[in-house]
C-alpha cells in the first residue's frame, strides 16, 4: 500500500551481529545500539563473525567491508544464505564504496561512509526495526485468522503479503469496508477475515447472497 504508515507497530527490540577490526569504531556502535535496547554480539574479524552467524539468529549485521580473517563481502553471502537472512548494513571507507554499492544491488540494506555519527546507524536500524515488527505482527495476524477462520492461507507471494498487509490494517479499523471482484475471487473469504481480526469478531458474522 503506497503511502501508508504503521504508526501503531511497535518497535522490537533487535538481535544485531557488529563486526568491525576498530576497537574504537566497534565499542562506540555496540555502545549506541545497546543504549537504544538492541542485543548487540560483536566480532573483531571476519572469521569470529562467520562463526557467530552460524551458532546465532540475528535480525541485522552491521559489518565493515574490510575485514581481517573474511571481508564484508563474504559476510554478506553467508547471511544472505540464512533463512531468514538478517538484513546487512555496510560500514565502509571511501575506497570500497563501490563494493558497496554492489552488494546493495544484491540485497543489503544500507551503507554508511566512515567516519559516520553512530547516531546515524541507530536511525537506519530503526528503519529496519519498524519492517520486522510489521513483519511479526503480520505473521502473527496470519496465524490468527487462520485459526480463526480455519481456512489456511495458502502462497507467500507478494500479491498475497500485500493482501494479509492490508487486511490487517482495515481490520484494525472500525470503519465500515468494501469488498469488490468478480465471482470466485474471495470476497467473503476477505470479508471473514476482516472480521476475525478486528473488534468485529465480537459479534456474528453474517453471510448474505
Amino acid at each position: 500500500m503506497a503511502g501508508a504508515t504503521f504508526d501503531h507497530v511497535s518497535l522490537p527490540e533487535l538481535r544485531i551481529l557488529v563486526v568491525e577490526d576498530d576497537p574504537n569504531v566497534r565499542a562506540a556502535v555496540v555502545e549506541h545500539l545497546r543504549a537504544v535496547g538492541h542485543g548487540v554480539v560483536a566480532a573483531a574479524d571476519g572469521t569470529a563473525a562467520l562463526s557467530q552467524l552460524g551458532s546465532s539468529a540475528f535480525d541485522v549485521v552491521v559489518t565493515d567491508v574490510r575485514l581481517p580473517g573474511a571481508d564484508g563481502v563474504r559476510i554478506f553471502e553467508r547471511s544472505r544464505a540464512l533463512s531468514p537472512p538478517p538484513a546487512v548494513i555496510l560500514m565502509t571507507s571511501f575506497g570500497s564504496v563501490n563494493d558497496a554499492v554492489r552488494l546493495l544491488k544484491q540485497g543489503a540494506a544500507d551503507y554508511l561512509t566512515k567516519p559516520f555519527d553512530p547516531d546515524e546507524l541507530v536511525v537506519r536500524v530503526r528503519g529496519i526495526a519498524e519492517r520486522v515488527g510489521l513483519q511479526r505482527e503480520l505473521d502473527a495476524a496470519r496465524a490468527q485468522l487462520e485459526a480463526a477462520s480455519g481456512v489456511d492461507v495458502v502462497g507467500d507471494s507478494p500479491t498475497m503479503r500485500a493482501l494479509l498487509e492490508r487486511i490487517a490494517t482495515v481490520a484494525a479499523s472500525d470503519a465500515p469496508v468494501l469488498v469488490t471482484g468478480e465471482t470466485g475471487t474471495g470476497k467473503e473469504l476477505v470479508a471473514r477475515r476482516i472480521h476475525a481480526l478486528g473488534s468485529r469478531r465480537k459479534g456474528p458474522f453474517v453471510a448474505v447472497n
